[in-house]
């Protein structure tokens, strides 16, 4: 993580920024990489769920590690370049990169 979770308000901004990576990579689940969003291999949605159950087993109950292959699978998206000293953002609960993420919203 960037910053620590003190409060309540930093969980819900927590699962908003893995929540909105993981729906952008659903829609745009191309067979070929792309970069409009933000840069993703082809096939993201494989690629992440590859990365979040590689060490998954049934009898896992750990939070910690759960929360560890989450961040694995959003990782796919916010950091599929595998940056040296990333960290997890969660206060971009927009998570859109360049591109405008009201343009989603439908009310």
């Amino acid at each position: 993580m960037c910053d620590e979770i003190t409060s309540s308000q930093d969980l819900q901004d927590l699962y908003d920024h893995l929540s909105n990576g993981i729906a952008y990579m659903a829609m745009t689940d191309y067979p070929y990489a792309s970069d409009f969003l933000t840069s993703m291999p082809a096939w993201p949605v494989n690629v992440s769920c590859e990365a979040g159950f590689a060490n998954w087993t049934k009898d896992i109950t750990d939070q910690k590690i759960l929360l560890n292959n989450l961040i694995a699978v959003a990782d796919v998206y916010f950091n599929s370049a595998k940056a040296k000293g990333y960290c997890v953002n969660f206060k971009d609960t927009g998570g859109t990169g360049s591109l405008d993420g009201d343009m989603w919203n439908v009310l």
